[in-house]
């Protein structure tokens, strides 16, 4: 299965406290587009530049790992659907392993559908106060949003 993690936080207007889900982090099962058996995992790494929050990671089922940042997002609507996550590229930091995702220089994540916090009904707006998330005891639920995407992995040649 595939999931986009969100957290209950708590921020202020300037004037009032709100409450909001706020994506966190992926947690999805990847797949072979060819076969359908699964391929890898992709996760908020544990391993982390100081101050970055963590590094999104694809790592293949024979341990090869690579880590990534953003470049760019969208949610252009003449692409993407408004109630799913962003379309995203990133760009490789750095990899272990060898083969298979390990040898990628970029990584595009395009034809997005869900993974949206509750309550947020577009994805350039941000997910409205509910229920579950509406006083200071919320702040610090996780909900788990399940999405799907495709992944592209582009490496550079030369």
């Amino acid at each position: 299965m595939t999931w986009s993690v969100v957290l209950c936080s708590q921020n202020s207007d300037g004037t009032h406290l709100r409450y909001r889900w706020s994506f966190q982090a992926p947690q999805a099962t990847l797949f072979s587009p060819l076969s359908g058996s699964q391929t890898g995992t992709h996760y908020l790494s544990a391993i982390t530049p100081p101050d970055s929050g963590g590094l999104p990671t694809w790592q293949n089922n024979t341990g090869a790992t690579v880590w990534g940042t953003k470049l760019a997002g969208s949610t252009d609507p003449a692409f993407v659907d408004p109630s799913a996550i962003p379309w995203l590229l990133l760009k490789t930091v750095f990899f272990t392993g060898l083969g298979g995702v390990a040898r990628a220089s970029y990584i595009q994540r395009v034809d997005t559908q869900g993974g949206l916090g509750p309550g947020q009904l577009t994805n350039t707006q941000p997910a409205l106060e509910t229920t579950s998330c509406a006083t200071g005891a919320d702040v610090g639920k996780l909900s788990f949003e399940p999405y799907q995407a495709d992944y592209v992995f582009y490496r550079s040649v030369g």
